[in-house]
């Protein structure tokens, strides 16, 4: 009998893209800058196990991206399946985590609604600013639009 999938390769499969997301975070970063210029350096906060710093740092040899999230367990296990050299994992909080200046902050799957309080969004949101080079995007899901109230149905192998 094979072994059942991890958790967290269900869970990648249910919400992730990870190709279609770093595609996506291109257009948006070369269109809200009027540039051609491509965005080299992603930081990923709410990163999970980082298939999307993985698939960013696999799209272009120059590319690099910082993965974090403040569960150890998921970035080892990410870590372990798909160690890249340009891919910097790292175990904190996204209030408190620093690092290098990026072109590019995402927070996806709808995570930075964590911050229920306004004043703990608008923390992270300064965060993120200081964390960007000059002209640079910050990335979030938000839930809405004429689709939001619409039953639909995915279907994924």
């Amino acid at each position: 009998m094979p072994k059942p999938p991890h958790r967290l390769e269900l869970y990648e499969a249910a919400v992730q893209e990870p190709l279609a997301e770093v595609a996506l975070l291109d257009r948006i970063y070369r269109r809200g800058r009027r540039s051609a210029d491509p965005p080299m350096l992603l930081r990923e906060d709410f990163a999970g196990a980082g298939a999307l710093s993985q698939a960013w740092a696999m799209s272009d040899p120059d590319r690099q991206a910082m993965a974090v999230d403040h569960h150890g367990p998921t970035v080892r296990w990410g870590d372990r399946r798909r160690a890249h050299e340009d891919v910097h994992r790292v175990v904190g909080d996204v209030l408190e985590t620093s690092g290098p200046k990026v072109d590019l902050v995402a927070a996806l799957n709808f995570s930075a609604f964590v911050f229920h309080r306004r004043q703990d969004m608008v923390r992270y949101l300064r965060a993120c600013r200081r964390r960007l080079r000059p002209r640079g995007v910050v990335v979030m899901d938000l839930f809405g639009g004429p689709g939001a109230r619409r039953v639909q149905t995915q279907t994924r192998r």
